[in-house]
């Protein structure tokens, strides 16, 4: 064989072994974010209504659209599972305002001591607003409810994807069951004369 024959065996078994590393790493699957097992919210209204009014900008230091599991579909998700229509006029409309999270960069600690040290490198801020209406047939809103959350982690320098993965769920997690308590809370108390 010559020599550019060994050349190219050796880059073509690099290329096969790298192809092997790479389909060796599973990412792994996150559980869908349901609401069923809680006793739906009873609205008098005829129907339920969710709006995505939220439009993720895609770019840094946006990284909600990275997220295994976005804010808004897990927002989405519990106005379906949790708000139940049981009357035979008006609406109730859900709009999704803000479902962010935003990666802000951390100042290392530098010298020394950062070679020793596990630094944290940014933190992830998650913010969650939503209001529901109560609209009356002709269009007039009657009443309405608001929810704000807020959740925020710190992202260690050495984070593989699929640990950086997790910590993005375990934050939307958090969030929707501060999202859960708060909602309810104040669609109870804002809307009580449509919860039944």
């Amino acid at each position: 064989m010559t020599a550019l024959a060994y050349r190219l065996v050796f880059c073509l078994g690099l290329a096969l072994f790298a192809a092997a590393c790479e389909s060796a790493v599973m990412r792994p699957q996150f559980a869908e974010f349901t609401y069923g097992h809680l006793a739906p919210i009873d609205i008098d209204v005829a129907r339920v209504e969710f709006v995505d009014d939220y439009a993720p900008p895609l770019a840094e230091p946006h990284v909600e659209h990275l997220f295994p599991v976005a804010p808004a579909a897990a927002v989405e998700r519990w106005v379906a599972d949790r708000l139940r229509p049981v009357g035979v006029q008006r609406t109730l409309r859900v709009h999704l305002e803000e479902a962010s999270a935003v990666a802000t960069p951390l100042a290392s600690m530098g010298g020394i001591d950062a070679w020793f040290t596990t630094e944290q490198v940014e933190t992830v801020a998650g913010r969650i607003f939503a209001r529901a209406d109560i609209v009356a047939d002709n269009g007039r809103v009657e009443g309405f409810a608001t929810a704000e959350v807020l959740r925020s982690r710190t992202m260690p320098e050495d984070l593989t994807l699929n640990e950086r993965d997790q910590l993005y769920f375990e934050l939307v997690e958090a969030m929707m069951d501060d999202f859960n308590a708060i909602f309810e809370t104040n669609i109870r108390t804002y809307l009580r004369a449509y919860v039944r």
